[in-house]
């Protein structure tokens, strides 16, 4: 077991400290993280049976620290409070709020043609833009882009479109653009995030599945040669047995990325794994590798990643709840 004691915590609103205020009342607290560019949400519940607790005012900053004395706090980020809620008897006061870095941060629809550039270049130049740092990897400047248009369309919802096609994640966290390999364990700057080890003395319960159902061999791309007017294919795994997408493509070269993306999107979805821990890891991120031990020889051999993650604190405890799904090797798309 993990040896850990009380777990504990530490809030703030604007720059006042609430944590003393709230020691005690605190009923419940929820994280939902989550990948890519969803925003994480937190629900705070507290008790108000003396009707003492004031209301926060929608649109103020929250952030929040979570964790063991022991090992330190993890800070887990800046919100923004967007609902109020009252309820009894007993009296309680929900506060939730939700991350700020959200779509909300790419405001503004923009109309442009890009022409013979890279993807780290387009993700950088909207990064700029709504005055962001810019967190790629570098394997995306190496990707050309021959050309696309971007029409009446956010920059965040562009973004997220041309990442499908490379199998990657866009989202705005801590003030940058982010644009890295989905599954690939990265952070934004290209550092490799630390695996961490799971034993399942650990859980409370966990549910593992695999499937074999319409398993493909590959996934198969068509796209318009147009000097000789007809259509070739392009394959990504093996064409035994593949997927066909519908969707036709003007070159060799994006009808493979869509093949590879999809490809590595199905393989991903052959195994997944739910967990509930008895002890929360705050150290574990959307996008954390995964050792599994004391499970099945099948299920521990298996590289896992983590795809969400939901931290639960009440007066009961710390636990969470971790989604993973399976850690695949990044096929170059350039």
């Amino acid at each position: 077991m993990l040896g850990y004691n009380e777990p504990s915590y530490r809030i703030t609103i604007g720059d006042t400290d609430i944590t003393p205020r709230i020691n005690g009342l605190l009923v419940s607290l929820s994280l939902t993280d989550t990948r890519g560019g969803a925003a994480d949400q937190l629900d705070l519940v507290l008790a108000d049976q003396d009707g003492r607790v004031p209301f926060p005012d929608n649109g103020k900053e929250l952030r929040l620290w979570l964790g063991w004395p022991a090992q330190g706090l993890v800070d887990k980020g800046r919100f923004i409070i967007n609902e109020v809620q009252m309820s009894g008897p007993p009296d309680q006061i929900t506060i939730r709020a939700r991350s700020v870095d959200t779509n909300d941060t790419l405001p503004g629809q923009h109309t442009y043609s890009w022409h013979k550039t890279t993807l780290g270049t387009i993700v950088r130049t909207i990064a700029a833009r709504h005055k962001l740092k810019a967190g790629i990897d570098a394997q995306f400047d190496k990707v050309r882009i021959a050309h696309i248009d971007q029409t009446d369309e956010s920059d965040l919802s562009f973004i997220n479109r041309i990442s499908k096609r490379f199998d990657a994640v866009a989202a705005v966290k801590a003030g940058r653009l982010m644009l890295i390999h989905r599954g690939q364990s990265l952070t934004a700057s290209g550092k490799p995030l630390p695996t961490i080890t799971i034993h399942r003395s650990e859980g409370d319960g966990f549910s593992y599945s695999a499937t074999t159902a319409d398993s493909y061999s590959g996934v198969k791309a068509r796209w318009n040669e147009k000097s000789h007017a007809k259509l070739k294919t392009v394959v990504a795994g093996s064409g035994d047995n593949a997927k066909v997408l519908k969707e036709t493509y003007t070159s060799a070269a994006e009808a493979l990325r869509a093949a590879r993306s999809e490809w590595q999107r199905l393989q991903r979805g052959r195994c997944s794994l739910d967990m509930m821990l008895a002890y929360g890891r705050p150290e574990l991120l959307p996008e954390s590798p995964i050792r599994l031990e004391g499970f099945k020889r099948d299920v521990d051999q298996q590289p896992w990643v983590v795809i969400e993650v939901r931290h639960d604190l009440s007066k009961t405890g710390y636990t969470m709840a971790v989604t993973c799904e399976i850690k695949e090797n990044v096929l170059a798309f350039y």
